[in-house]
């Protein structure tokens, strides 16, 4: 919140001599515990020390002592008191009140300009150490989940399950990282478009850094945040209305039926790949070589200089492909939802190939059709023949990589081994293991197909383009 002041030690008194100076437009918040400033999202900090109790008077001049330059944060301290030449520079201090009364607007506007810098360079869990940075999260995850879900105990699991495999692979830091990242974007209302494993993640999509549901396909109230599972669906956009047996409201279907392990689980560490604007090429490469991870990564950190349209650093891709002027100003005010459906399929199938083709039905078959679009066969004509020999329609194909682990864990298989098979199949290198019960069952033209690919799309990152799509195009109309 940018236009947010946060005031410690203050009397009610003189907060109210404060709030006759403040500017239209800004607001004053009190925070009683001055700790809490450490990490507060908030143009600047005003701490009237003689207000705080001696230990938190100590605690903050240790801390800043400890960060030094390194407090990129605009604090403005009041305190009659004489402080060490070490915190000179670190942030303006002021003899009483009444001093710094007369130069409020010029700090504000001070403020206001370094605050865009702040919030890029340096965002709000720069100075925490790595269990402040854990604790803050897992408090924004849980207000995020709550909000959207309740406490449906389903999903609760799951977000438990990637904050877990989180965990496992010292993963929590570089997401805080994206997390700051995505505020800034959309606070400066600088277009982006996610890809990499992070499109299947629960917990980005709490976060709001990407806008594909993950849930298997459910009725939500968005009223009671009911939730009725619809397991026979292949897509939740497909569900139709209900009326909400709780409330009454109208619930709308929702969720994709994305595996969660491709987030992030047994050992591997998610990725982040952002398609920015061109022009932005600058501020992320600044953004990359004075970010506070830095601190975390060390030599992994470090990496190769910018070439060409890409840039890498650590665990993370940048990409920049975009043109501004074709994004419109709303972009991050659209949700795409059930009732975009037809917008949808409509803005998929406005291509020569559907002509010779049946357009598809639904989201489902949609999304089934992109997928084997993308899908590259060792031999197209033997995969000709396994659609010819079986009469197979368009529903039943697996044509993206999350259904090879439905189909895996149908055939008995456990979540680990079911996962290994969908990535040996999608990097082309079939099925690793055969049982018996695959090669009679009634899919069993299903092996021989997966055997043939050489490539397969996860379905998360052919939504994640249709709804970014959908954002493109609302300039045009």
């Amino acid at each position: 919140m940018n236009n947010r002041i946060a005031v410690y030690g203050f009397t009610e008194e003189q907060l109210m001599l404060l709030a006759e100076h403040i500017p239209e437009g800004y607001v004053c918040k009190k925070y009683d515990d001055a700790v809490g400033l450490i990490g507060t999202h908030c143009l600047c900090n005003i701490i009237c020390s003689e207000g705080l109790d001696t230990k938190a008077r100590e605690f903050l001049d240790s801390f800043y002592l400890d960060v030094g330059e390194n407090a990129d944060e605009q604090v403005i301290w009041i305190d009659s008191q004489t402080k060490p030449p070490e915190l000179e520079g670190v942030y303006f201090h002021y003899n009483s009140l009444s001093k710094l009364l007369p130069e409020l607007k010029m700090v504000l506007e001070r403020a206001q300009k370094h605050y865009t810098i702040q919030q890029m360079y340096c965002g709000p869990f720069a100075f925490l150490p790595k269990l402040g940075i854990e604790e803050i999260l897992e408090d924004e995850l849980r207000d995020a989940r709550q909000n959207k879900y309740g406490r449906e105990p389903e999903i609760f699991k799951r977000v438990r399950q990637e904050w877990t495999a989180l965990l496992e692979v010292d993963a929590i830091s570089e997401l805080a990282a994206v997390d700051e990242l995505i505020t800034w974007l959309k606070q400066n209302k600088h277009p982006y478009r996610l890809g990499g494993t992070a499109v299947c993640g629960m917990i980005p999509y709490l976060l709001g850094i990407h806008d594909v549901n993950p849930l298997p396909s459910h009725l939500y109230c968005s009223e009671c945040q009911k939730v009725i599972w619809k397991d026979d669906y292949k897509d939740g956009f497909d569900i139709p209305p209900e009326v909400c047996p709780e409330c009454g409201g109208l619930m709308q279907g929702d969720g994709h039926n994305l595996v969660w392990q491709e987030y992030a689980s047994y050992g591997r560490v998610p990725t982040y790949v952002f398609y920015l604007p061109y022009d932005m090429k600058p501020l992320i490469s600044d953004w990359l070589d004075n970010h506070w991870l830095r601190k975390y990564m060390g030599d992994q950190w470090e990496a190769a200089q910018p070439y060409e349209d890409h840039l890498a650093r650590g665990n993370m891709l940048f990409r920049f492909e975009l043109d501004r002027n074709e994004i419109s100003p709303e972009f991050y005010g659209i949700n795409i939802g059930s009732n975009s459906k037809a917008e949808l399929i409509q803005m998929a199938t406005n291509d020569e190939y559907y002509h010779k083709n049946p357009y598809p039905k639904d989201m489902g078959e949609l999304l089934t059709q992109l997928g084997f679009r993308k899908t590259l066969w060792k031999e197209d004509e033997v995969t000709r023949n396994i659609f010819l020999q079986n009469k197979i329609s368009w529903r039943n194909i697996p044509a993206c990589r999350e259904e090879v682990f439905f189909y895996l864990k149908e055939h008995d298989f456990i979540d680990k081994d079911a996962f290994r098979g969908m990535t040996s199949v999608r990097k082309g290198k079939g099925l690793p293991v055969v049982t018996e019960n695959m090669r009679t069952a009634e899919d069993y033209w299903k092996v021989d197909y997966f055997n043939q690919i050489d490539w397969m799309p996860s379905k998360a990152i052919l939504l994640q383009r249709l709804f970014f799509g959908i954002k493109r195009k609302i300039k045009e109309k």
